[in-house]
């Protein structure tokens, strides 16, 4: 049964604290009144390079010294031979013919296949070439795809490039998301990446050339069916997936993000699920990219995707916003431990970074086992997320699967500015009773949110489904040190499903 904060009972011990933080000593300061709302001042842009984005304190963390990735030795350089036109994209000329769909896959693969240890570099052509095509590639162990500066690696438009066989047709809805393979895939990897200051781009913009809606809908209006048709679930590929066969424990090691911008993926950006070790360092991602789009994203009637009302199987949209780029997470560590999230731009149309936990086996025991301390094989644990601008997002997430725990997680100095949009979320635990479990230890320290529809969600009946999977939340601290709120009062939403919720949960409020 559904309990609010208003009426749950004593078999759920909940504190909530809102202070102004003056007290040096920890101790809790008697309410104070709320601050009048003030107009904050505008976003600064994302910016790539971390130097001038955070105050010496931030980048001479002592936390993070030594962390900071390095770049490898070149294996093989690829030069380029296509170019960006004058949006920054790929004229859709250059493979209007589905034949000519990833000109560049064979070579990029063939050099990662080549090298034993070391990085594949794209790099410019002879004549300021600055852009690839590929579909789907495969990285192997100890190496690394560096895509350096000035240069664009464009995933394949074609659905049936990604097809998984014997799944669900890529480019369509069904009732699961299993028939893409992603544009970057790693699984039972160690010490392998995706480097440098060049850019990623999943054109989810751009209009399919193969498959049911070929010459009809875009990436994006395959998304955009989700929310305008039952059970529908979106069959696009994802930008990089980092994975492992092995079900019995996580196989993959040391997967590095490092510098890359990521933009208008088909769906998630990143996501690496049973990795041990991860890092993501001075990373953009941004979903939709200007040239999908109009400044202030203040696009025209009628060229958006439909989220709402009847679908559309019928015309391509032509301008994008966050809230029509649907499930285009930016980065979703799950089932993984030993991660570092750091100096990264996020602006998207889904969560900004969410921390999940689960797997196909049976993750959750019986409560006597749980508390006898045993754990399920995919706990994540030990993730810190430090100095990390969310913009356009959904927020901050855990959840909503959390049946293979979530333990000792950090989360400090985060800004989150949601810019007024209906959607923007700030800090959220969201899971129910068909995939709760443990969140243990989370720490939200030094966060400031803005402009935010919801700026703080605990929510254990996210959704109806039922099951036994309790969730279970326990010692969490949320520190929060600055707050412009849209409409709502700052606390949107606590909701326990099960008098085995939450316990001992401090929010301390900052002015």
């Amino acid at each position: 049964m559904q309990r609010n904060i208003k009426s749950l009972s004593a078999m759920a011990i909940f504190l909530l604290a809102l202070t102004g933080c003056d007290n040096s000593d920890g101790s809790i300061a008697s309410p104070v009144e709320p601050v009048k709302p003030v107009v904050p001042p505008e976003t600064e842009k994302p910016v790539a390079d971390r130097s001038g984005a955070w105050p010496a304190s931030a980048l001479n963390d002592p936390e993070l010294a030594g962390k900071e990735p390095v770049m490898p030795e070149v294996c093989q350089t690829l030069s380029a031979e296509l170019n960006q036109n004058a949006k920054g994209l790929l004229d859709e000329t250059i493979d209007a013919d589905v034949n000519n769909s990833q000109p560049d896959t064979h070579r990029i693969q063939a050099a990662i296949d080549a090298c034993n240890t070391g990085a594949v570099k794209l790099v410019a052509g002879s004549n300021e070439e600055n852009a690839f095509l590929s579909g789907p590639l495969t990285l192997k162990s100890g190496v690394t795809l560096w895509v350096d500066q000035g240069i664009t690696l464009f995933a394949s438009r074609s659905p049936v490039d990604y097809q998984i066989a014997g799944k669900n047709n890529c480019g369509e809805t069904a009732s699961a998301d299993n028939g893409c393979n992603a544009l970057i895939t790693a699984t039972d990897t160690i010490n392998s990446g995706v480097i440098g200051e060049g850019i990623i781009d999943g054109r989810g913009g751009a209009v399919l050339t193969s498959g049911k809606y070929a010459d009809i809908l875009t990436w994006w209006d395959v998304g955009a069916l989700t929310k305008t048709v039952s059970g529908a679930n979106q069959n696009n590929p994802r930008l990089i997936q980092v994975t492992n066969k092995n079900s019995a424990k996580p196989t993959s090691q040391n997967f590095t993000l490092y510098k890359i911008t990521l933009q208008n993926a088909p769906k998630f950006h990143f996501v690496p699920s049973g990795v041990n070790g991860v890092v993501v360092w001075g990373v953009k991602v941004l979903t939709p990219s200007l040239a999908y789009t109009v400044p202030g994203y203040d696009c025209p009637k009628g060229t958006t995707p439909a989220t709402s009302g009847s679908p559309n199987y019928t015309r391509a949209s032509t301008c994008f916003t966050p809230d029509t780029t649907k499930n285009t997470d930016a980065i979703d560590p799950g089932q993984s431990q030993n991660v570092l999230i750091a100096y990264n731009h996020i602006s998207t149309g889904d969560d900004g970074i969410a921390i999940k936990a689960h797997s196909s086996n049976a993750c959750v025991p019986p409560i006597a086992e749980k508390y006898a301390g045993q754990l399920p094989i995919y706990t994540v644990s030990n993730v810190k997320i430090l100095h990390n601008r969310l913009y356009f997002t959904h927020g901050m997430s855990i959840g909503s699967e959390t049946d293979c725990a979530v333990k000792d997680v950090e989360i400090r100095d985060m800004s989150i500015d949601g810019h007024d949009a209906d959607f923007a979320v700030g800090v959220r635990i969201k899971t129910d009773m068909s995939v709760g479990g443990e969140v243990r230890n989370i720490n939200y320290d030094g966060i400031c949110i803005r402009r935010a529809q919801e700026a703080l969600t605990i929510d254990t009946y996210y959704s109806k489904k039922t099951g036994q999977a309790y969730p279970d939340i326990q010692d969490v601290t949320i520190k929060i040190t600055t707050m412009w709120i849209r409409q709502t009062p700052f606390i949107t939403e606590i909701t326990f499903g099960s008098p085995y919720a939450a316990s001992a949960l401090m929010a301390k409020i900052c002015h």
